[in-house]
């Protein structure tokens, strides 16, 4: 009897977890008005307990099969990493995980002020980044322009005004009484990967844009399948825009992929990336 009633009481937390689990729900995320000790169940802030989260990062971590995320376009960006693992937010086609971006920016970036930079004479000041292998120099929220440097140069280049280069794992830009770094609104791609996904299973992602990451905007890592990202722009990233490895297969479609600091795309191993109706830069390859 005992036995019984134990099997009846189990059978029916399973029934009610798996109930919960395929009920689909939407949780909010806002940047400015959210926090992530709201319940994130209001797009605005009710009371102390219901509102929207702050990052997308815990919105992620509240999530299940079938739910959607719905982020907040603020104006302000997203200052954060976000990664999608694991095939327990989309358990099929019919519930996939859906993250409705609104047009809000993810950025990778970090301003830069005086006290980050070494003056080196002649109007050429260094500025030590604290992660090494990629790099992106911003003003005014866009790519400086660049002087290419091979790592095994023996000497920096010659830059002009307004220039910088990557040289020994240090960046490097040369100023005039016009172009002191205290005077330009200077930064630098500092957080390393905008969006990772791996191991994930039917993700839908829509109207984002990634930008200003030290690697990649987007990667796609190992194992993804029924991954679709629509009206995704992933853009002046160090490395590329979107990399797809492993054996992940994913659409982007009516996106753009471009001014990329490396490559806009680049796929590796049995990676497949079905690019449609999409902006993509020059720079796109196909790595062995």
């Amino acid at each position: 009897m005992k036995r019984s009633l134990y099997l009846a009481c189990g059978m029916a937390c399973l029934v009610a977890f798996w109930s919960l689990d395929l009920c689909a729900d939407t949780l909010y995320v806002n940047n400015i008005t959210g926090e992530d000790t709201y319940d994130g169940r209001a797009a605005e802030a009710v009371n102390e307990y219901n509102g929207p989260y702050r990052t997308i990062r815990h919105a992620l971590e509240k999530a299940r099969s079938g739910w959607t995320i719905v982020i907040a376009d603020t104006g302000e960006p997203y200052r954060e990493a976000v990664s999608v693992s694991g095939a327990q937010l989309g358990r099929s086609v019919d519930l996939p995980l859906r993250i409705v971006g609104n047009n809000a920016v993810i950025s990778g970036e970090r301003l830069l002020t005086i006290d980050d930079w070494s003056y080196m004479g002649r109007d050429l000041w260094k500025f030590s980044p604290p992660r090494k292998g990629w790099y992106m120099l911003l003003i005014d929220g866009r790519p400086a322009p660049e002087v290419p440097c091979a790592k095994d140069a023996l000497e920096m280049p010659s830059l002009r005004p307004g220039q910088w280069c990557a040289y020994k794992g240090n960046i490097y830009f040369q100023g005039d009484p016009q172009r002191h770094p205290v005077f330009l609104a200077m930064s630098y791609a500092a957080e390393q990967t905008g969006l990772t996904l791996y191991e994930a299973r039917n993700v839908v992602i829509t109207d984002l844009t990634i930008q200003h990451f030290r690697i990649d905007g987007i990667s796609v890592q190992d194992r993804c399948r029924g991954v679709t990202l629509v009206n995704v722009h992933s853009l002046e990233n160090g490395r590329a825009g979107l990399a797809v490895g492993g054996s992940s297969r994913i659409l982007f479609r009516a996106g753009e992929l471009n001014r990329n600091r490396l490559t806009d795309i680049v796929v590796t191993d049995l990676g497949e990336a079905n690019v449609q109706d999409s902006v993509v830069g020059d720079k796109g390859e196909r790595e062995p």
